[in-house]
């Protein structure tokens, strides 16, 4: 259960973060199409790296603790992408953003199965994948608004903060899942 508040955490407060990357490209980087397209594919590239880093990982590795960090990681990313207004500093953040983003939704999806019992393996998934893909478009609206009416750059700082709280409880009060491996 507290993996997947962690992942609807990531996808509500990390995947939604796309939805600002248009407006991002042009009022925070001063750039256009071409700007929005290396800040997607900054955050896909990152997320391929990290896909196939978890894929090389050994059976022992402390999957519990890579996730904790992962997710601290996470919101600390998107914080500095928000700061950012330098174009490639911003790819590159945005890019570490993509990598945290797959290692807590990929490590956490791992994770949950081969803790559940096989009998309600299908079940607890399709929890976790609605939770992941239905996250995403409230996150999104959540943010499309916030930057309507505060800005961009608060729009992200937000979503900064909620991800690092979600991040620091589940570390903090749940210490069982940095022992997962």
């Amino acid at each position: 259960r507290t993996l997947i508040i962690l992942v609807a955490s990531v996808s509500l407060f990390g995947m939604s973060l796309g939805t600002l990357l248009p407006a991002w490209s042009v009022k925070i980087l001063n750039g256009n199409a071409v700007t929005n397209g290396l800040l997607f594919s900054a955050r896909g590239v990152g997320s391929i790296i990290s896909a196939l880093s978890i894929a090389s990982l050994a059976i022992g590795a402390r999957r519990g603790r890579l996730v904790s960090i992962g997710s601290f990681l996470f919101g600390i990313f998107i914080a500095l992408f928000a700061f950012s207004s330098w174009l490639w500093l911003s790819i590159l953040l945005i890019a570490l953003v993509g990598v945290s983003t797959v290692l807590v939704a990929n490590l956490s999806n791992s994770t949950i199965q081969s803790l559940t019992p096989l009998n309600l393996r299908g079940r607890v998934m399709g929890v976790y994948s609605t939770v992941f893909m239905g996250s995403m478009p409230i996150g999104a609206l959540i943010l499309g608004t916030i930057a309507e009416y505060a800005g961009e750059i608060t729009a992200a700082l937000t979503c900064s903060i909620f991800a690092i709280l979600v991040a620091g409880f589940v570390r903090f009060y749940i210490p069982e899942i940095r022992e997962i491996e």
